[in-house]
């Protein structure tokens, strides 16, 4: 009863929370895609994109990158870091993540919402330099969630263990305190049978 409570209320919280992070990122995708389109403040300076995005992110509390077809990130990023050196090349590597998202707007007409690899992610195609088409992909992670599921998991075996051991004990001193007289009682009878009339049946326990 213990397990199949735990791991129902798991799976249920697994649920209630990715159906939330999908909404979340579906809200805040569609705020950050209006915000691009009509350009960073004044207070960030002419173009700044780079900044903006920082800002939007920090603000939002999501992942935000522009990308171009091929998985190239073109926002944000920094002018003096050499984004082909092995340092940062895996970290601005978005090749699978760009094909997935182009995969899923070519279903749909407009922005997408999807799952990827734990997180979710809202995915727009974009033009706000010319008519240069880039993608707009904010992403959501899923880590809290994983990790919360995978310590409820935990704290629900532990759990599991505990009543197991305290179930059995108490069982066991209840099964004593029932069957003891009744095998005392038999024992007598057996005696009896056998002619043993110095036998008493009488005692204290019911």
């Amino acid at each position: 009863v213990v397990l199949f409570f735990g791991f129902s209320q798991q799976a249920l919280l697994k649920r209630t929370y990715k159906d939330e992070a999908m909404r979340e990122v579906s809200t805040k995708g569609e705020k950050i895609h209006a915000a691009i389109l009509q350009g960073p403040p004044e207070a960030f300076g002419h173009n700044n994109y780079n900044g903006y995005l920082r800002f939007l992110s920090t603000t939002y509390d999501v992942q935000i990158v522009i990308l171009d077809a091929q998985g190239n990130v073109l926002f944000p990023r920094d002018p003096n870091l050499d984004m082909d050196s092995p340092e940062y090349k895996d970290q601005y590597d978005y090749t699978e993540e760009a094909a997935l998202l182009l995969s899923k707007l070519s279903e749909t007409e407009g922005a997408v919402v999807y799952e990827g690899e734990s997180e979710y992610v809202y995915g727009a195609s974009v033009r706000f330099l010319g008519d240069t088409e880039m993608y707009l992909r904010v992403g959501k992670s899923l880590a809290l969630m994983e990790t919360a599921v995978a310590r409820m998991g935990l704290r629900t075996a532990l759990l599991a263990v505990f009543v197991f051991i305290l179930t059995f004990a108490i069982s066991s001193a209840v099964a004593g305190w029932v069957v003891n007289p009744i095998v005392e009682m038999t024992k007598k009878a057996q005696g009896l049978a056998q002619g043993d009339f110095s036998v008493d049946f009488h005692g204290n326990d019911y």
